[in-house]
């Protein structure tokens, strides 16, 4: 039975933590033809993340992971000493974190504690479009919204170019709170997804025969845009705090938020990074990051994309990611606040791919396993000790 002690050794495990004593009981646990039934059963029914890394073999990903286990198990024995496992084999149950689960019948999962009930539940799909003549909706799911421009699933926002025939050059704001993500078609076909806090101010209807602008107000938005031989040639500008960013046709992240440095994440393509005095060209899986003291342009090459674009596929994923971070990108997600009181946890880091849809419990509670932390939740607040 995968019990919550297995859960805990499997994700201590991934975390790179676990002691000899632990390692032999995690091994020995697999050594049981109905326990390996079950952890290659596991792994079946969540293989998803890994989908957006490089799509290995589910059958090859299991026998590689169980093979490290033991091989680890062996080399511990003899020297004391962990090995870490492949990098092929970490990305195949990192999902392992995502999902809780406890064993009832055929079905497979594990039941995690809470220090106490609370309604601190996942974002989802909310937005307030402001329209060109000041008129404020309420976009969210379940409400449906449309005019002579644009339409909206209470999810999905579209803009309509064959029937709008207006030469006037107006804008729209769709603006994403805390707790909120939306996506919008822009007029030319290019397609936004808007994480939560984030603000954006796009035309109507792009002028025929020149750049396409828009801005990113504030927040964290990804980008499939349109080609310029779609449009005329047009070419794509987006214009964020302290940044100018030329686009041809391509899919990148943008990371704008106030208080943060600003980080543009190529994808595929070609953008041209500009912040009033120099110009940087980001080639695919590189990004460009803009101090905020200093306004210097860094160019640094991304070790695994899915880390960045995580939050459009509906994930959290977490490499080294220090406790901070975290919590201002929970913060966001959750519509919290969260408070930390010893200086010295803020530091610790946490690896793990964890799903957007999961409350805040059980978020947490997963990196309470791997970490020295402990948190309290009182209302709308989460206290890290």
């Amino acid at each position: 039975m995968i019990t919550k002690r297995i859960e805990k050794l499997l994700i201590k495990y991934l975390n790179r933590s676990t002691n000899a004593s632990e390692l032999d009981e995690l091994n020995d646990w697999i050594s049981n033809t109905t326990n390996l039934w079950m952890f290659k059963e596991y792994v079946k029914l969540h293989y998803n993340v890994t989908l957006s890394m490089n799509d290995p073999d589910l059958v090859e990903i299991q026998e590689n992971l169980l093979a490290q286990i033991q091989k680890d198990n062996k080399d511990i024995k003899k020297s004391k000493v962990r090995r870490l496992f492949s990098y092929t084999a970490v990305c195949a149950v990192l999902v392992l974190l995502s999902t809780t689960f406890y064993l009832q019948e055929s079905d497979i999962s594990v039941k995690t504690n809470s220090i106490q009930k609370v309604n601190i539940v996942a974002g989802s799909s909310t937005a307030i479009l402001t329209l060109e003549n000041g008129e404020s909706v309420e976009l969210k799911e379940g409400n449906i919204y449309k005019n002579k421009n644009v339409k909206s699933t209470g999810s999905k926002l579209k803009y309509d170019m064959e029937h709008n025939k207006s030469t006037e050059l107006v804008y729209n704001t769709l603006t994403v709170p805390k707790g909120g993500q939306f996506f919008v078609a822009l007029s030319d076909g290019t397609k936004v997804w808007l994480n939560s806090e984030s603000k954006l101010r796009f035309p109507v209807k792009f002028t025929q025969g020149e750049v396409r602008k828009i801005e990113l107000v504030y927040g964290e938005a990804y980008l499939d845009v349109t080609s310029s031989n779609e449009n005329s040639g047009s070419n794509f500008i987006v214009i964020s705090d302290f940044q100018e960013i030329e686009v041809l046709g391509t899919e990148f992240n943008i990371k704008a938020y106030k208080d943060e440095n600003k980080v543009t994440t190529l994808v595929e393509g070609a953008v041209r990074i500009g912040n009033g005095l120099s110009n940087k060209t980001l080639k695919p899986n590189e990004q460009s990051i803009i101090d905020l003291r200093n306004k210097n342009i860094k160019i640094q090459t991304v070790e695994r994309m899915f880390d960045v674009v995580s939050w459009k596929e509906g994930y959290f994923s977490f490499r080294q990611k220090k406790i901070r971070e975290i919590m201002k990108i929970l913060s966001r997600w959750y519509s919290i606040d969260v408070v930390v009181i010893d200086p010295n946890k803020e530091d610790i880091t946490f690896t793990g791919v964890l799903d957007r849809t999961n409350g805040i419990e059980q978020i947490l509670e997963y990196i309470q396993l791997t970490n020295e932390i402990k948190y309290e939740i009182n209302d709308k607040k989460i206290t890290i000790n």
